[in-house]
């Protein structure tokens, strides 16, 4: 304990306490981190060390909310008619991709949202419109919404 000698005598005692204290708290983190470092995979001699392997916390995926809104009816004058249905999506992933059931025999997919919500519909019906969207997780949202179409190309 000669270093302990070495430490000024006009220091006030707590003082020379506390600067004892934090050498030995150094030299204790010193010591478990040079027992804690990783070996080569070579070393002849056995080692009593932990490794630690720390992995990162990742929360849990959050499924995606989709409201989707159709109009309730329309009248066209034409061969066709083309419609927009409004949504609001809520996501806090990375949509992967949407999925779209017109519910005339026409379905599209699509990687973004370009070109999904409108449609061209060329006979009068009730139309039942589904839509799917899935995030990069895997995770997915469906909404439906129905439609009335009438169509009047005599005009």
């Amino acid at each position: 304990m000669r270093w302990l000698r070495a430490l000024p005598y006009d220091e006030p005692l707590p003082r020379r306490r506390a600067l004892v204290f934090l050498a030995l708290a150094l030299l204790a983190v010193g010591a478990f981190v040079f027992a804690n470092e990783p070996r080569s995979s070579n070393a002849t001699t056995a080692t009593a060390a932990t490794e630690f392997n720390l992995l990162p916390v990742t929360a849990s995926p959050t499924p995606p909310n989709l409201a989707l809104a159709c109009p309730t009816s329309a009248h066209g004058a034409w061969a066709w008619y083309d419609v927009s249905f409004g949504y609001q999506l809520d996501s806090p992933d990375p949509v992967a991709r949407f999925d779209i059931d017109y519910g005339d025999g026409h379905t599209y997919s699509n990687s973004s949202v370009d070109g999904v919500f409108a449609h061209r519909y060329t006979t009068s019906g009730t139309f039942a419109v589904t839509v799917t969207v899935t995030t990069v997780h895997g995770l997915a949202d469906t909404d439906s919404c129905n439609w009335q179409l009438s169509l009047n190309p005599s005009r």
